[in-house]
């Protein structure tokens, strides 16, 4: 979920769209590799998601039983460069995951403006997926799936309002967070591609390049926990 898709689309007439794709479309965005061990698969919370990395906390059960998340990390082609166990439920792992891997998928939502909802889910059939967007993109979007996916190949599950409560974006952060905020926007931290590195935006404020990235998690999920939420 990007911050600047979500500061964007504050103010539009909000919609959540969710889809069930087929296993075909799965494989061509970056997932097939893993589908060979994993039985079913949720991202529960995402914490960064841009370009080929994604923070995550991810459920993995199984095809084998005997798998476990660290034996799939030393598997290259899925692209896991850290990973810690969090917890084990009725054979399922919880772990938060960094996965650094070229993928369709972080560019077919930029191009769209979309926000991705989570939970993701990822099973050997189908990929069930929720967005945001406003209602004329997500209807620019139903019209373009078959573009991507034959029609016999996806189909939606549900598409609800969404609403925003009326705190300002400035209310809810730090005179310090907004800082380092417009000073990223206006100097580009947010285009595609990118104008300015985190590095230099890191020096600016005297801070590291992981308090900059942490900070600027904590802004997206602040701003999107406190202006969305479903009827």
């Amino acid at each position: 979920m990007l911050l600047q898709g979500i500061i964007k689309l504050l103010g539009k007439n909000m919609k959540r769209i969710t889809l069930q794709i087929s296993r075909e479309f799965v494989e061509t965005v970056g997932f097939k590799t893993i589908l060979r061990y994993v039985e079913r698969l949720e991202l529960q919370k995402i914490y960064r998601f841009d370009e080929n990395t994604l923070w995550a906390i991810q459920k993995f059960k199984f095809i084998d039983k005997g798998f476990t998340p660290a034996v799939l990390q030393k598997i290259e082609d899925v692209g896991i460069k850290y990973l810690e166990e969090l917890g084990r439920v009725d054979g399922e792992y919880i772990c938060l995951v960094k996965t650094q891997k070229e993928n369709k998928f972080h560019e077919l939502l930029s191009d769209f403006n979309l926000l991705l909802d989570y939970p993701l889910v990822i099973t050997q059939e189908h990929l069930e997926i929720s967005l945001i967007s406003d209602e004329t993109k997500l209807k620019s979007i139903i019209a373009q799936l078959p573009t991507y996916v034959s029609k016999a190949d996806f189909k939606i599950l549900g598409i609800s309002d969404v609403i925003h409560k009326p705190e300002s974006i400035q209310s809810l952060l730090t005179p310090r967070q907004l800082e380092i905020i417009r000073y990223a926007t206006d100097n580009g931290f947010f285009e595609i591609p990118r104008k300015i590195k985190s590095e230099h935006i890191a020096q600016k404020f005297n801070i590291t390049v992981s308090a900059f990235n942490e900070l600027i998690r904590r802004v997206e999920r602040k701003i999107f926990h406190t202006f969305f939420k479903t009827k």
